[in-house]
Order: structure tokens, then sequence, then C-alpha cells
């Protein structure tokens, strides 16, 4: 017999809903990962786009480190990336999470945040030239 791997690239329109944005999440993870081997969403697929100042409000960081968690616990056979702002340093990066048959490997974090605000491109970092990889 001959593996193979399926992707499912779940194009998903994310409000500005946290709890929202996380249910039709595992929504599509239940509903797929049976039948995935990798299941991919979109950058800033938890918070939607743009969140602008809800960024730099420190319940709503806790509040995605808590849907994130919410998201894993939903994981079982599968690979799951999920796009989502972090905070590291005090600075804001536009990050992806990977989630592996519910274990982490979290915020892989190299892109620009775009924006169309003047104000919000010079709070947020460029890429950086090397990518921080953390297991959790």
């Amino acid at each position: 017999m001959q593996n193979k791997l399926t992707v499912l690239m779940a194009q998903i329109n994310p409000l500005c809903a946290l709890t929202s944005n996380r249910d039709q999440i595992i929504e599509i993870i239940k509903s797929k990962q049976a039948a995935h081997n990798v299941i991919l969403f979109p950058e800033l697929a938890l918070t939607g786009y743009p969140p602008e100042d809800l960024l730099f409000r420190r319940e709503f960081q806790q509040a995605v480190a808590e849907h994130l968690k919410q998201i894993q616990t939903e994981i079982k056979d599968c690979y799951v990336l999920v796009g989502h702002p972090s905070m590291r340093e005090q600075r804001l990066y536009n990050s992806v999470s990977i989630f592996i048959e519910a274990k982490k490997l979290q915020n892989i974090t190299s892109k620009i945040y775009r924006t169309i605000k003047f104000l919000m491109k010079h709070v947020i970092l460029p890429p950086e030239k090397k990518i921080h990889v953390f297991w959790k």
C-alpha cells in the first residue's frame, strides 16, 4: 500500500471574534482530521484581520493563548497550522503555531504584520533573519 499525503487548506473568513473563529477552526479539525494529514489555516485565522489595537491588550493576548490551547486539545491524528499574532519581548509578530497530533511547536515568527495604518506599520517589527522555534 502506498502512503499518501493529504492537505486541507481551510479557506475561512475569520472575523475579529476569537470565540467564533476558534469554534470554526475546531469544527473543521473535528470533521476533517481523519481524512487529512495536514490542515492549514490562514494568516491571523484565530483573531481575524486586522485586530489593530486589540493586539496591545494583555487580556486579548491571554485569550489568544487560551484559545490556542483549546484548539490543541481537539487534534488527534494530523498536523494543524494556525495563524495568529504573538508577543515576544514586548514586540508583536505575525506567527503560526504548528500542532503535531496535540503536541505544540509554537510561534514560528518571521512575517511582517501587514496593515494600512501608518502608526501600526511602525509598531510591528520587520521579518527576523532568524526563526525562533520553541517546543511545548
